[in-house]
């Protein structure tokens, strides 16, 4: 029925799924800063591990998140896709990025 709104519904579709992995995408790009930016500022090496844990934990959750969007296909429907797509981006919220402030200086 919403399909026959318009004749783009499925493209309206991936661009929802679109939206969502882009967000995925900035996350894991800014948490990746966040982890590179404390690598180099341990100059004493001494939070490599909890530095390493730190970055296999969250991967690991990200790939789970990642998993299910993947799961997503605009042929499952306009209700489906919303409803799925909105699971994910709050799954992406649980780490809020205020956690992980860029600090951008000059090298």
């Amino acid at each position: 029925m919403l399909s026959e709104l318009s004749p783009s519904f499925p493209g309206i579709l991936q661009e929802r799924i679109s939206q969502t992995r882009r967000g995925l995408l900035g996350l894991r790009d800014e948490i990746k800063k966040w982890i590179e930016l404390r690598e180099k500022r341990d100059l004493q090496r001494q939070y490599v591990t909890q530095l390493k844990t730190l970055r296999i934990q969250i991967e690991y959750l990200l790939a789970q998140v990642e998993r299910e969007l993947e799961s997503i296909s605009a042929g499952d429907g306009p209700l489906s896709v919303y409803a799925r797509c909105r699971v994910v981006d709050k799954r992406i919220l649980w780490i809020p990025l205020d956690l992980f402030p860029i600090e951008v200086r000059p090298a």
